[in-house]
Order: C-alpha cells, then sequence, then structure tokens
C-alpha cells in the first residue's frame, strides 16, 4: 500500500498535461511515484482508470486520501499544499490562476494543432489549418509575457510557468 504522504501521478510521457505536473514536482525537488497509463493503449478508458477519473484522461494525482484531476487543478493543488513555488500575497496567487485559466483556455489550440501532427494525420488540413492562427497566436502571446521576465533563472518559477512550459518546450512546427 502507498504512503497517503506520498504524491502518485497517473499520467503518460506523450501528454502535455502530464507533462506539466511532472515539471512542478521535479523542478520543485518533491519526490513522488509515477504511474505509466498507456494511452495508446486505451487504459485511460478502462474501468481501473475510470474509477480514479471519471473523464478518462490523464493525469491524476492521489495526495492524503484526495484524487484530483486536471493539470492545472494539480498545479494550484500542489502550490498551495507544498508551497512550493507558491505565490507570496493574494494578489499574486489570483494572477497565477488567471494565467491558468488563460493557459487552458488558449492553449488547447496547440495542443490540438500538434495532436493532429503527431498522432491523427487522418484529420483533414482545412481543420489543421483553422486551428493553427489560434494557436500561434497564444504562442505568441506567451512569447511576448515572458520577454525578459527571467522567471526560471530567478528560481521565481510558479504553477504558472510551469503550464507554460510544457508548451513552450515543444517546437512550433507542428
Amino acid at each position: 500500500m502507498t504512503d497517503p504522504e506520498r504524491l502518485v501521478l497517473h499520467g503518460s510521457f506523450t501528454s502535455s498535461s502530464s507533462y506539466k505536473p511532472m515539471l512542478f514536482l521535479a523542478l520543485g525537488g518533491l519526490p513522488f511515484s509515477f504511474r505509466t497509463v498507456n494511452l495508446k493503449n486505451g487504459v485511460q478508458k478502462q474501468p481501473a482508470h475510470l474509477a480514479i477519473n471519471r473523464y478518462g484522461q490523464v493525469p491524476v494525482l492521489q495526495h492524503r486520501g484526495l484524487t484530483l484531476v486536471m493539470s492545472n487543478v494539480i498545479l494550484d493543488y500542489l502550490a498551495r499544499t507544498t508551497g512550493t513555488f507558491e505565490a507570496g500575497n493574494e494578489q499574486d496567487r489570483l494572477h497565477a490562476r488567471e494565467w491558468l485559466a488563460w493557459e487552458n483556455d488558449a492553449l488547447t489550440n496547440v495542443a490540438r494543432v500538434r495532436h493532429f501532427a503527431r498522432f491523427r494525420p487522418d484529420v483533414p488540413q482545412p481543420i489543421v489549418d483553422y486551428f493553427r492562427p489560434q494557436a500561434e497566436a497564444a504562442l505568441d502571446f506567451i512569447d511576448a509575457a515572458l520577454a525578459g521576465d527571467g522567471w526560471w533563472a530567478s528560481g521565481a518559477a510558479s504553477p504558472t510557468s510551469g503550464a507554460s512550459a510544457a508548451w513552450c518546450s515543444w517546437p512550433r512546427a507542428a
């Protein structure tokens, strides 16, 4: 049986949504266990996984008897619970949550374009072309917002920077 204090992350190495909490945990030096969910084989749709995530997705974090789903909810929980990368005041905490909400909305288009390119060559090009300008606009916005910010080098990383980094780590071309 797993220690209830142990952070247990269920995810996939091919999932940007799983990458975000993995990056947070690694950069924060937080010990955790990783349980691979094989998306290609459809494990996320099997009863055992659906029992911990009704949406049939990754990631899932289990900690202290709680089960959390959705990467940005997990990032917020980790910051609040562990104190790692937690903002120093309420305004900054709210600002981080704003970024997480924006990232969840705007960068979904980046995920679509990249998913189509990597895993779904059968998707008609006009559909990809529809999402591409929105994806590029989101990446341009992040580039402008982070230009000269130095959040990685300063040690002032946050749940927000980890969420953004998951997308910035992929090349633009999809």
